[in-house]
């Protein structure tokens, strides 16, 4: 079950303080109860996606925008 479906949404801006924080505390839940009992196999996979996404190394000296002479 790798298949994302978009989530529809009631316009969050109309949400109350009380409904964003319910919400919020929610997913606070869910994902320390994912992590509690699937710890090592979440981080495995999310190494392996990490691994796989292009590391671009940036040039270590960045060329000076004019002539230094010192």
């Amino acid at each position: 079950m790798n298949t994302y479906r978009q989530l529809h949404l009631p316009d969050m801006d109309r949400w109350s303080v009380d409904q964003i924080l319910a919400v919020y505390e929610l997913c606070q839940t869910i994902s320390a109860t994912l992590m509690l009992h699937h710890e090592q196999e979440l981080i495995d996979r999310m190494m392996e996606i990490d691994q796989r996404c292009e590391q671009r190394i940036p040039n270590p000296t960045l060329p000076l925008p004019f002539d230094d002479p010192f």
